[in-house]
């Protein structure tokens, strides 16, 4: 790569919603199902072995089990806004930063902290309608939301990370 890329980020406490909601979709569907499962397991119980087993019994199987699954669903949703009001209050320099692409690496910047990392600490890039996230091995990652740039950035963004970091670039076009 001989190009180097400069970019501004400015990250609001929606792109951090929106990043903490994507990494707690998994929580999300787990709960449903379990919620979901657990009660209609409970009924085919109650229907094709009804033994020893009243209706009262069985609502009282069904009913916590569907209510523990919805409120497992809502708190995760919850905790995504939670995690971003809190992110931005404790870490004020995160609102703007400076990235610098290049061979080395990606160097970044804000009022804060200076860092350089190499493309191997680079786990995967991916990217979807609102933002690249840059994950390093150790489980950070880097919001780069593309309200901050011009679409001959965003292509430019594409073409650096396909060209670095290869099948570890999961991009949208």
């Amino acid at each position: 790569m001989s190009k180097t890329l400069e970019l501004v980020c400015v990250i609001t406490e929606a792109d951090l919603r929106r990043f903490f909601a994507t990494r707690t979709r998994v929580q999300r569907w787990l709960a449903a199902t379990i919620g979901v499962f657990v009660p209609v397991c409970t009924a085919y119980l109650f229907i094709h072995f009804p033994r020893h087993r009243t209706l009262d019994e069985t609502l009282l199987l069904i009913g916590p089990a569907l209510i523990l699954g919805l409120l497992a669903v809502h708190f995760s949703s919850v905790q995504a806004w939670v995690s971003a009001r809190d992110t931005i209050e404790k870490n004020p320099g995160l609102r703007e930063s400076r990235y610098l692409l290049s061979d080395e690496g990606v160097r970044t910047s804000n009022s804060e902290s200076h860092s350089q990392i190499s493309w191997s600490a680079i786990n995967k890039a991916t990217e979807d309608d609102g933002m690249f996230l840059i994950y390093l091995r150790n489980g950070a990652a880097f919001i780069l939301p593309k309200s901050n740039f011009t679409n001959d950035q965003i292509q430019d963004l594409r073409k650096l990370l396909r060209e670095t970091l290869l099948e570890r670039a999961r991009l949208l076009s």
